[in-house]
Formats: C-alpha cells, structure tokens, sequence
C-alpha cells in the first residue's frame, strides 16, 4: 500500500508539472504577443499577402474561382501560386515582392519563451530557432500537448493572423481557392473566412483597391457562411486586445 501511495503521489506530482509548464507556455506567448505584434508581426515594406485553399495548377484563381475546372484538374496550394510570384519576379533580378505570415514568422529568430512538457525533460527550455517553428511546436505537435487543455491548438495561429492583418497596410494580395477535400468554396474551417478578412475589412490602412477586395470577398463568403455580422464582435474585442487602434 505504501508504494502504491508513493506511486500516486509521484504521478500526480508529474502532472502537476506538466500543467504548471503548459500554463507558463500560454502565458510567455501572450505576454510576448502583446509586447510584440503591432512591431514585428507585419510585412516589411512588402505586400502583405493572405491565402488560403487549392486551386487548378498553372491556372490559380486566373480568372475567378472555377470550381468545375479545379475538380477536373490536378490542384495545388495557394501557397503555390506566392512562391510562382515571388521567383518569376526574383529571376528577372526583382525583390520577391509578396511576404507571408509564414514568411514574416520564419524572419523572426527571437521567441518568447517555451518549456517542453515531455516527462523525461520536463520544463527544460526549447531553441525553436525562429518564430514559424516556434508555432509549429505550440500548436502542432501532436505527441505532447505544449499548451493547456483549455486552449485551442488553433487559437495562437488566429491571433498571430490578427496581428499580421491588422498590421497590413497600403496595397495587400488575397489568394483564395476552394476547399481541398470537397472544391466547394471555403468555409469558417480557414482563419482567411474566419478571422482575417474581418480584421482587413475594419482596417483605414489599405489602399482603395485592396480595400475593395476586402469587401468583395467578404460579400463571396457572407452569402455562403451568414457568421461574418455575428463574429465581427469577437474579432474587435481580439484585436483590440492586441493593441490595435485601426478597428471601427
């Protein structure tokens, strides 16, 4: 009975640790997104450019989204047609004109502090390397939960989205495409529906024609997904958290 009780004793001793840590995570990655977002999280005098979905490889999006032609076709990832821009334009001796979120994170090699939660080395101190691998361990990895169970997984990725699209200014590119599984049109699944055209649509920052864009796309999608009234509420109390002062 005594090594059983000691044995209790000294899980519930690790678990506690393993809680303290996932907590410190959450709170190192706030503090430090407070601090940080409206500096850092932005292009650096480059396009601020948002993607999201597949569409119709050598074809994306040329002329609007074709939802027959991309299910007969082979697709690829928005992603794709960024990398396509920025290397036609790099190989006739331009700068690669459009920057990412990715892109942006990958820059950054100064991350807020982060605890590994494994039993082995719990509380040891992680080296990501730079802020995009700092992410993929918080919110990605799979087979020990760095964040506390009360913490969507997804919930860092919305607000470092937030960030980069409040900070977007002057002319932006949106890529859109359709859903991977289903080639339907996308839905709240995708932070570009959920989150960042929100925050685009309420921003005085963007020039005329990329403000247009905005708004035509928020049209595309409120018909399909009737949310975008309903959680713009949600979207103001989130940014403004997050210092910013171009929301209506």
């Amino acid at each position: 009975m005594l090594v059983l009780k000691r044995n209790w004793i000294s899980t519930m001793s690790i678990e506690t640790e393993f809680i303290k840590y996932q907590n410190r995570n959450w709170n190192e990655f706030q503090t430090w997104l407070q601090r940080n977002s409206g500096l850092i999280i932005a292009a650096d005098g480059k396009t601020a450019t948002f993607y999201s979905g597949v569409g119709r490889a050598g074809e994306f999006l040329r002329n609007g989204t074709h939802l027959k032609k991309i299910r007969a076709g082979k697709v690829e990832a928005a992603f794709e047609e960024v990398r396509k821009i920025n290397k036609i334009i790099s190989n006739f001796g331009g700068e690669a004109p459009l920057q990412t979120l990715e892109m942006v994170l990958k820059s950054i090699k100064k991350t807020p502090n982060l605890f590994e939660v494994n039993p082995k080395s719990v509380g040891k101190q992680l080296s990501p390397g730079d802020l995009y691998k700092y992410m993929q361990l918080l919110c990605d990895r799979k087979e020990t939960r760095i964040l506390p169970k009360y913490i969507s997984q997804n919930k860092p990725w919305g607000l470092m989205s937030v960030a980069f699209a409040k900070n977007a200014k002057g002319e932006i590119k949106i890529i859109d495409g359709v859903m991977k599984d289903t080639k339907k049109e996308l839905d709240r699944s995708k932070i570009l529906v959920r989150k960042e055209l929100l925050v685009l649509l309420h921003s005085d920052k963007l020039d005329a024609k990329s403000k247009a864009k905005v708004e035509q796309l928020v049209a595309k999608y409120e018909k399909e997904f009737d949310q975008f009234k309903a959680g713009v509420g949600k979207i103001k109390s989130a940014v403004s958290k997050y210092g910013s002062k171009h929301v209506k």
